[in-house]
């Protein structure tokens, strides 16, 4: 209830994680954006992650906390590719992923 409290970003991000919830089957939910970055066969190397700060900011007490976007997976056939030079192409297979976010702002 924020019947006379104060509302900043932080209260409407955590009400929008807790309404996705019930919004989204949970295989299309927005998830925390948070992966290990790994080859195949290894341990994991690091991680890659979206983050931003809760309220009062990093230098006001703010701790990070993952951005959350909804995923989709493809596995293509065909492998997928971009010029790096005139002269020069990378191409690469595998799994895709993309990702969408919705970002609001307040105040």
């Amino acid at each position: 209830a924020a019947i006379g409290k104060d509302v900043d970003g932080s209260d409407f991000d955590e009400y929008l994680i807790h309404h996705n919830k019930t919004l989204f089957k949970p295989e299309f939910a927005p998830t925390p954006f948070c992966y290990s970055v790994r080859r195949p066969g290894h341990a994991p190397d690091g991680t890659l992650s979206i983050e931003t700060c809760s309220s009062g900011g990093m230098k006001g007490g703010g701790q990070p906390v993952h951005m959350h976007t909804t995923v989709a997976v493809i596995d293509p056939a065909a492998p997928m590719s971009f010029a790096i030079n005139a002269s020069t192409r990378a191409s690469f297979t595998g799994v895709r992923y993309m990702h969408a976010l919705v970002a609001q702002q307040s105040g």
